[in-house]
């Protein structure tokens, strides 16, 4: 049985596919900010997420980023590799490593913070403050539904 072309275009309606394209075409817009710092907006939302939690764990951070733990050690060991962050023992258990940021990844974070806000006040200006608000709780929602099982 094939599909009609009517049914065919239902699928360009498909939310994860229109939802896929704007994060795409948005991501390029915040790296576009982000360029001169050398830093991509996930690595640049990988170490605000680091900052903002001082002393986390992989699985923690993973948790906090709602990423796999594999995609997010390949994305901590680059940061690493650049000399961003540091993994760090824990005192009372060896085993466990929490990931810091360094002075390098801290100095970068400061440079890179308000090209970050421009991005996001360009964004905010486009939409304005309302649909901004509504578009971040639509998101919650979204968000939600793919965590219910």
């Amino acid at each position: 049985m094939s599909l009609d072309h009517n049914e065919l275009i239902q699928a360009t309606l498909c939310i994860n596919a229109n939802f896929r394209a704007v994060c795409r075409q948005l991501t390029q817009f915040y790296n576009g900010f982000l360029e001169p710092t050398g830093l991509q907006n996930t690595q640049f939302t990988m170490l605000v997420t680091i900052a903002l939690m001082k002393w986390g764990t992989i699985m923690q951070l993973a948790e906090n980023l709602q990423m796999d733990q594999t995609t997010l050690t390949r994305g901590v060991e680059r940061l690493r590799q650049q000399g961003w962050v540091e993994s760090v023992p824990d005192k009372e258990d060896r085993r466990v490593k929490h990931i810091v940021l360094t002075e390098a990844g801290e100095k970068l974070l400061k440079e890179a913070f308000p090209l970050w806000q421009q991005a996001q006040l360009a964004v905010q200006d486009a939409l304005g403050a309302e649909d901004a608000e509504i578009l971040l709780r639509l998101l919650d929602k979204v968000t939600q539904v793919a965590h219910e099982d």
